[in-house]
């Protein structure tokens, strides 16, 4: 397994950071991974890809760990309707991606440079 404390995630840009992020997912532990794939989803889900970007990029995973507050927006609404739960959350600021915008974009995959051990990068 990688160690989490030279591991880098590093990319070009904001359209290829996810795949850069599950490259390096195998390498470590379980128990680490799961941390770094939930804070990965929940950046994902109330910042975007470039809030993703820019509290990720050119981090070690160790840090990326250390520096998720777990301090998520709270919700306005929340419920039940037959088995299915949500919760509703306040829109995103002026400026961000629209789903519109986003359909065109292409996901790339990321890739691990240093023989598996080291950075993850999305060349």
């Amino acid at each position: 397994m990688a160690n989490p404390e030279i591991l880098v995630i590093s990319c070009e840009s904001s359209e290829r950071i996810v795949g850069a992020m599950n490259a390096v997912m195998p390498q470590l532990t379980p128990e680490v991974a799961k941390r770094l794939n939930m804070i990965k989803l929940r950046y994902l889900q109330f910042y975007g890809e470039e809030g993703l970007y820019e509290r990720v990029n050119n981090r070690t995973v160790s840090r990326i760990l250390a520096e998720y507050s777990g301090d998520d927006p709270t919700p306005i609404a929340s419920g039940q309707i037959d088995d299915i739960r949500y919760e509703l959350f306040e829109a995103p600021e002026a400026g961000k991606e629209t789903g519109e915008k986003r359909k065109g974009k292409k996901r790339g995959r990321g890739k691990t440079r240093g023989g598996g051990l080291g950075d993850s990068s999305c060349n």
